[in-house]
């Protein structure tokens, strides 16, 4: 009888701290089985004890309908679902704007959309998503006009630059806002604007910006040059010139490789929706990109007769003229394509615990694909970067908003008490997803310590003296800085040092590069958000995270008279934000094989 007992009562414990549907739909987000995280979204949405889970349940709902499914009479309903009142109404709004604009192409239903969101949006960050959902449906209406040879009116083309302006001076310059920013300038011939938003775009790369683009040609040069190259064929193919620029060996490449660009990337987002709806053909895939390489081949200039096509020769071919670096294979047991040009190349030497290493660091942009998990998180999560033969490639855009969405949310009055809000409720939950020394992905625990390291950040910049737009600029600067080097120079840099010491399985790669990436990071509380989530389940990350964790918890437990306001009877991974710097520092070392 008492084993009946026991064993009944830790079935309770267990569906107590049983992940929830939305907890369980966000760890999932980026799993092949979509069709899965919706049916969980879709009970989030009924259930969760949060209303504004719920209507943010609907939204992803709403997202995978349009985005996945491409049902779109699906997605009005479930935002219809949304009620006016409802602090997520603008965000559902703004999704509203996004499908009519991508998926169905009817531009006037989606700047209504977003003038909805923007009149219904209580945050900066809201009402600029708004303004740029707004600019987009011009642009994407302008650019099928310029597709068609015609020469789009420019006065709307002016209303979506002074838009995106507003938002850029009043939420930061994301890289999709100032790319579409830069997009729109270029058609309108606005070339103030387009070189500010060509600044802001490459803020980190000044290299790659030239001081004029009055010279039409020598913009087009220069864009193709920082792999832009979408945006050097708007230059080229341009319906508005007045004086069409002459298509010479210095530009005619430029043209179908942009054309080849803007297939691929076709391509390459119906094989990822493939995947998600369990359809995809890996074969035919790898079929169709080779179809489209040959079908570039034929299209390049050769100095003479083309040389024989094979699918190698081209990838080195355009490598050669474009910068491009291309990998085809599985990332997390799903089989794609990642695809992005150089824009930087450096090497360093690495060295921890006494083992040196050579990072060959290449940062790529123009990104064609990032992989599966960005695509159907459409950028939200993805592939930050992976090792190649001879480098490491960091996907440029996945790291280039996150300071910037930190600054906005430390600095928004609305966005600080929704962020607030959102710590307190997420913290509460996350004392039924664990309990004892359980570990699980813990939001609250996350969105805490993310938000201590940036009010250490900010408050160490204003006691130097810095205010308003100079502390905002090192704030961004610096945490910039403080992601590159803890993600790439102490994550990526282990793996060098790993591998050279033939450490060959992606599980314990990840597990001993996750704790250097904390060791050696500059705020150890800056980088803990990727091994805080996934945790547990399939995948290499996933699994050395969860790894992690049960060594940070057997350390805390061990040293628990150590930590300031420890207590014994709460569940130890939620206070791991108790620990100060030097303390996870000291635990994540000491789970390290090859710390001393």
């Amino acid at each position: 009888m008492k084993s009946l007992l026991t064993l009944t009562l830790l079935l309770i414990a267990c569906a107590a701290f049983a992940a929830s549907p939305y907890d369980e739909a966000e760890n999932s987000s980026m799993s092949r089985d979509q069709r899965r995280v919706r049916a969980l979204y879709v009970e989030a949405a009924e259930k969760d004890s949060d209303p504004q889970r719920r209507d943010r349940a609907r939204i992803h709902v709403a997202r995978i309908d349009w985005y996945i499914l491409h049902d779109a009479a699906a997605a009005r309903t479930r935002l219809a679902e949304i009620a006016t009142s409802s602090v997520e109404f603008s965000n559902a709004s703004a999704e509203r704007s996004r499908m009519e604009c991508e998926l169905l192409h009817d531009f006037d239903a989606a700047r209504k959309a977003a003038q909805l969101a923007y009149d219904t949006a209580r945050t900066q960050k809201e009402r600029d998503e708004a303004l740029t959902c707004h600019a987009d449906a011009t642009w994407e209406q302008a650019r099928g006009e310029r597709d068609a040879g015609k020469c789009p009116d420019r006065a709307p083309l002016a209303d979506a630059i002074a838009k995106l302006q507003r938002a850029v001076a009043g939420s930061g310059p994301t890289i999709d806002r100032t790319r579409l920013l830069l997009d729109a300038a270029l058609l309108s011939h606005d070339d103030a604007a387009a070189l500010s938003a060509w600044r802001w775009y490459y803020a980190d790369l000044p290299a790659l910006v030239p001081t004029s683009i009055a010279d039409r040609k020598a913009a087009a040069l220069a864009l193709s040059a920082s792999r832009l190259f979408g945006e050097a064929d708007l230059v080229l193919r341009d319906p508005c010139a007045s004086t069409p620029i002459a298509l010479d060996a210095a530009v005619r490449d430029i043209i179908p490789y942009a054309a080849s660009v803007q297939r691929l990337t076709a391509l390459v987002a119906e094989h990822h929706r493939s995947i998600a709806l369990s359809t995809s053909d890996d074969k035919a895939f790898v079929r169709a990109l080779g179809g489209e390489a040959a079908t570039l081949w034929r299209a390049l200039s050769w100095p003479g007769e083309a040389p024989p096509f094979s699918p190698e020769a081209a990838q080195r071919e355009v490598e050669r003229r474009f910068g491009a670096v291309v990998t085809l294979g599985e990332t997390d047991g799903i089989f794609s394509v990642l695809y992005g040009h150089r824009v930087a190349d450096e090497a360093r030497s690495v060295e921890q615990h006494g083992h040196k290493g050579t990072l060959h660091f290449v940062q790529l942009d123009g990104i064609v694909s990032d992989g599966f998990a960005a695509w159907a998180t459409q950028n939200d999560h993805g592939t930050g970067g992976w090792i190649g033969k001879d480098a490491m490639f960091q996907v440029r855009p996945m790291y280039a908003d996150g300071p910037i969405e930190l600054w906005q949310k430390l600095t928004d009055p609305i966005e600080r008490a929704r962020t607030e809000d959102e710590i307190k409720r997420e913290t509460a939950l996350d004392r039924q997803r664990v309990s004892g020394d359980a570990v699980a992905a813990l939001l609250g625990l996350r969105l805490r310590l993310k938000q201590e390291y940036a009010i250490v950040l900010r408050d160490r910049l204003a006691s130097q003296g810095l205010t308003g737009d100079a502390l905002r600029d090192a704030f961004i600067s610096t945490a910039s800085a403080d992601k590159l080097a803890a993600s790439i120079w102490a994550h990526e840099g282990r793996h060098s040092i790993d591998k050279a010491l033939g450490i060959s399985k992606s599980v314990e790669l990840e597990f001993r590069a996750k704790l250097s990436e904390v060791v050696f990071a500059p705020a150890p509380r800056g980088t803990m958000g990727s091994i805080l989530t996934p945790v547990g389940g399939k995948g290499a990350h996933a699994e050395a995270n969860e790894r992690v964790l049960r060594g940070i918890v057997a350390w805390m437990r061990k040293h628990a008279a150590g930590i300031a306001g420890f207590d014994a009877s709460a569940p130890t991974l939620t206070q791991l934000d108790r620990l100060t710097d030097d303390q996870l520092r000291v635990a994540f070392r000491t789970l390290d094989p090859l710390a001393p």
